[in-house]
């Protein structure tokens, strides 16, 4: 899936850098899984919310959803679209509550 802004793809493999992970037959995959699927959660959060590619990736910067979404990449990825967007909306409201109370 491709995103409208090349900025955004560049700013996430910058920012999430080239993890590797164990394979069941002990071979490697790069990062390349992780960031399909950021790039995943950004297209259905816009389709979600609305908003522009943009909009999504200033939001998620803001409150630190791609950090999010790769920490908890391996539980995230096995749940439904509609449980993820709802589980980002909650993550941001509660980091917008958290920012208010400072």
């Amino acid at each position: 899936m491709a995103l409208q802004s090349n900025g955004i793809v560049r700013r996430l493999e910058v920012g999430t850098g080239y993890r590797r992970a164990r394979m069941a037959d002990g071979g490697t995959f790069g990062m390349s899984i992780v960031l399909t699927f950021m790039t995943y959660c950004v297209e259905e959060y816009k389709a979600h919310r609305g908003l522009t590619g943009l909009q999504v990736e200033e939001l998620f910067g803001r409150y630190g959803v791609f950090d999010y979404i790769e920490k908890y990449y391996d539980v995230l990825h096995t749940m439904g679209t509609e449980y993820i967007m709802n589980d980002i909306d909650e993550f941001i409201a509660k980091a917008r509550s958290d920012t208010k109370k400072k």
